[in-house]
């Protein structure tokens, strides 16, 4: 199981095809195996291929065994190897590795072998480099008309006498030719190894990087392409008779099938893994397992017919005959009734294909017709990374529960969690995370508190504009977290929930303190609301404040979800434009302040801060701009979604009044695609759903004190004389740019002897009243 691996997770078995070449003449160390049948054993992802066996490859210098195979027959190969098939049932004494010999590879070469298939009466077998112990079995049958590893190796030898001669292989024992087996696409009848070295250059065996290439190109056109030109199967494709010839083999007795991992598997002991065949053992439904002892309502196994069954599990509404008691019968039929049907199954993503598949299949086969049995829902969750690292005793990497509530606390450690992921992907619980909730949640407690002091300083009555934009963000934000709960989306849930609802009520705060103040009713609002959006994930904190703070006589666990009216979404997205707005024009100050570059040798000298602004607003979109609006909205609605910007760009092209701008045409395209990742269809809108200088102006006390200008006039792009803010500026994207007016400058001095002395510059603008030059310079003369 993947829960019990240290590396290799989702790795699972892979079927070969064990080829027995047996050892026509026991020399050396096999022959104190005689009278015995010694085979060397090779594994085959490709059986049909061994009408091409020329030779047996040995790696020289790897170890090697022999085992006693189940029947009696004795197998040579690598002792990894002979540990898998012991797990397999293929050895003599199960789950035990018994050597019987042990040789080296080199001690091997040049034994005769009789292979199956082969039109070769004798193969040898015969040295390469590349034969690996972790692969296979060690052993490699060598089919050089198809492999080009096979078909180089055998050239090394055929070309290289001192190769021959170190172990001992004779000039006879390569005298062999590839024999075509397989007619493959591009080759044609060619030998398709031969004929690939020969086109790629490939001249031997330490060709490595060109023998990959090469063998990737023949093997995949020959098994998924190539035809059989040989044998019984001639002229039918290699894709369909694989099968056949690996079942021909196995009943022949000339072959077995054998499993190993596709890659390696660690254990969490550290173990490498193998494929084991276990005994499994199965539930027999319709064997009586409990004879005729009494349960609990004298009830025999005897009387536990089908008819009983079915009414238990409400597949029929008629009483059974039986004499089991009526009231034993409904005490059962309604203990199943409390359980089901069940509206949530939960569990991990390793159980998709298997559990969880035949849990659906189950329910639908018990009751075919009676849907309302059936699960409502399945949430499979993926497994949990710590920091980005798998869970790991081995390497550190891991936090148990105990340390987890210690450093976090619950309510800290179950927010890192919630955040941690919401897919069947790996969730990651983040350290970082969990320390800064702890301390956003210990904020938010704090907030409240102060919140509750400073109540009779709040005021009352009539919402304001910014009243009105919170009440429409809140109802948003919760009609959005209530639907993330109901779909177990608990990261989003609390994005909504905490993350941009705390932040809703800052942006509130911001603009309140410039305007009106705090309204008592929302802020109350606000701080009810929000513990019991967070409660399902930090219930323990939510109910310190909803008791504590905000001094409810009940636990929060008997409170409802907060009641909503319709988000006002006009509102909502007014409340964007001005937070987005105020941004843009911050960033605009800032680079209007930035030094410029001075002479060379001196210091530049910083810009004088502004004392005005004026905000340039856009009633529409440039002409050429609101013609490609016009005909991406109308594709958009024609076809439900745009195509891609190559069909976009044949559509504009077409327009004889985009020919002038259209350098300037898929730039604007690829910009309203990115905002219509935020805003969805409305961005291909030529103008926005509200008053942009409406709420500008009822904001301008706040963006007059965000920006510390002594005022700001709002004016439309059209009276502007410089082109390109006509050409740039767009409906809710206002402009703004900045001077320094005319003003009056007062020096006041403070004549009073014997005082700390100060002196102060108040500039006076055109049309400032004494309540104007008391509110804003107010700073200047405090």
């Amino acid at each position: 199981m993947d829960h019990d691996r240290s590396s290799g997770e989702g790795v699972g078995p892979q079927e070969y095809t064990l080829i027995k070449m047996r050892v026509q003449e026991l020399h050396g160390k096999l022959a104190s195996l005689a009278p015995k049948v010694v085979f060397l054993i090779a594994a085959t992802l490709r059986p049909e291929t061994m009408y091409g066996q020329t030779n047996c490859w040995l790696g020289p210098d790897l170890n090697y065994i022999t085992i006693e195979a189940k029947n009696g027959d004795v197998y040579v190969c690598t002792k990894r190897a002979a540990r898998n098939m012991a797990y397999q049932g293929m050895l003599r004494v199960e789950n035990k590795v018994l050597p019987i010999v042990e040789m080296k590879g080199y001690e091997l070469m040049g034994t005769k072998l009789t292979a199956p298939l082969t039109s070769y009466k004798t193969i040898y077998t015969l040295p390469m480099m590349t034969v690996k112990e972790d692969k296979g079995t060690g052993v490699v049958t060598s089919v050089p008309s198809d492999a080009p590893d096979d078909f180089a190796a055998l050239i090394d030898l055929k070309n290289k006498p001192a190769l021959r001669e170190k172990y001992g292989i004779t000039e006879e024992m390569v005298n062999v030719e590839p024999v075509p087996i397989i007619d493959v696409p591009e080759f044609g009848t060619l030998i398709s190894a031969p004929s690939v070295c020969q086109m790629m250059g490939i001249k031997s065996q330490n060709d490595k990087e060109k023998l990959v290439e090469a063998k990737e190109k023949v093997y995949l056109r020959g098994c998924y392409e190539g035809t059989l030109i040989i044998g019984e199967f001639k002229g039918k494709k290699v894709q369909e008779i694989k099968k056949a010839i690996q079942e021909k083999l196995v009943k022949a007795g000339e072959a077995e099938l054998y499993q190993k991992p596709e890659k390696q598997i660690i254990s969490r002991s550290g173990d490498e893994c193998v494929v084991a065949l276990c005994d499994q053992w199965y539930l027999d439904y319709g064997e009586n397992l409990y004879g005729d002892v009494p349960g609990d309502f004298g009830i025999k196994a005897k009387e536990m017919t089908p008819e009983v069954w079915d009414y238990i599990f409400h597949q029929t509404n008629s009483m059974p005959k039986t004499t089991i008691k009526k009231e034993a019968l409904e005490k059962m039929r309604n203990e199943f009734t409390y359980w089901y049907p069940v509206n949530l199954r939960a569990s991990g993503k390793d159980l998709v294909p298997n559990h969880l598949t035949y849990y659906l299949y189950n329910h639908t086969a018990i009751w075919p017709t009676q849907k309302e049995m059936w699960p409502t829902g399945i949430r499979a969750n993926g497994h949990l990374l710590l920091n980005s690292e798998k869970l790991s005793k081995s390497t550190g990497n891991f936090l148990t529960l105990t340390d987890a509530l210690d450093k976090y606390g619950a309510d800290g450690m179950r927010l890192a969690l919630a955040n941690a992921g919401d897919s069947i992907e790996d969730a990651n619980f983040e350290t970082q995370v969990a320390d800064s909730g702890v301390l956003r949640l210990w904020t938010f407690v704090e907030l409240a508190k102060e919140l509750m002091i400073e109540k009779d300083t709040m005021r009352s009555g009539p919402n304001t504009v910014n009243d009105k934009m919170f009440i429409a963000e809140m109802n948003l934000k919760i009609r959005e977290s209530e639907e993330h709960y109901k779909t177990l989306m608990f990261k989003e849930s609390l994005r909504t929930g905490f993350f941009e609802y705390s932040n809703l009520f800052h942006q509130y705060r911001e603009r309140a303190q410039v305007q009106s103040g705090l309204h008592w009713d929302l802020v109350h609002r606000y701080l009810t609301t929000q513990v019991l959006l967070l409660s399902p994930i930090c219930p323990l904190i939510s109910d310190y404040v909803w008791q504590n703070i905000l001094n409810n006589e009940r636990s929060i666990l008997h409170a409802s979800w907060p009641s909503t009216d319709e988000p006002d979404l006009s509102v909502t997205k007014a409340s964007e434009y001005l937070a987005e707005a105020s941004h843009c024009f911050r960033l605009r100050l800032k680079s209007h302040m930035t030094s410029g570059k001075g002479k060379k040798g001196e210091t530049p000298t910083a810009p004088q801060p502004p004392s005005h602004g004026i905000g340039w607003v856009a009633k529409t979109f440039p002409k050429w701009q609101s013609i490609i609006l016009t005909t991406m909205h109308d594709i958009y609605k024609k076809n439900k979604s745009l195509p891609d910007n190559k069909e976009l760009s044949k559509a504009l092209g077409s327009a004889p009044s985009l020919k002038k701008y259209m350098k300037k045409v898929m730039p604007f395209v690829q910009a309203v695609r990115e905002r219509m990742d935020k805003f969805g269809e409305s961005a291909l809108k030529d103008t926005v759903e509200f008053d942009e200088c409406s709420i500008l102006e009822e904001n301008m006390d706040y963006l007059q004190a965000t920006l510390d200008l002594e005022g700001i006039e709002l004016k439309w792009t059209e009276e502007c004389e410089n082109e390109r803010t006509q050409e740039e500026v767009v409906p809710g994207e206002p402009y703004l740019t900045f001077f320094n007016a005319t003003c009056l400058q007062l020096e006041l001095i403070n004549p009073q002897p014997h005082t700390g002395l100060f002196q102060a510059i108040l500039p006076v603008y055109e049309n400032d009243n004494l309540a104007a030059i008391l509110n804003i310079h107010e700073d200047n003369i405090s």
